[in-house]
């Protein structure tokens, strides 16, 4: 899986919970998602520091953060729409996949 963003406050499932992705059978790459992103089995969930294979790329993302910074090298020529201007808030405008048909 490649340049995708998981902005949700948390992710509960029975088991293989990470940020961006759960069971890893495959590559990762350019994934993000919160820092502060809370994870786990259901009334379990915890905030995850210095995570690696699915739990990686958790990064500073608040309300209030430019969403040049939270797109960062999501290439626009490639699977990514525009990238909004102006910064990440609450109901705001997110970059879109292209339709590749």
């Amino acid at each position: 899986m490649r340049y995708c963003v998981s902005l949700g406050a948390k992710v509960t499932a029975r088991s293989n919970v990470g940020r961006v992705v759960g069971n890893n059978g495959g590559t990762l790459t350019g994934n993000r998602a919160r820092s502060d992103m809370r994870i786990g089995t259901r009334n379990s969930e915890a905030t995850v520091t210095g995570g690696t294979g699915t739990n990686a790329n958790g990064i500073a993302h608040s309300t209030g953060t430019a969403n040049s910074t939270v797109f960062q090298n999501f290439s626009t020529s490639s699977a990514w729409n525009n990238i909004p201007s102006g910064n990440l808030t609450v109901g705001g405008a997110l970059p879109t996949f292209k339709d590749k048909k």
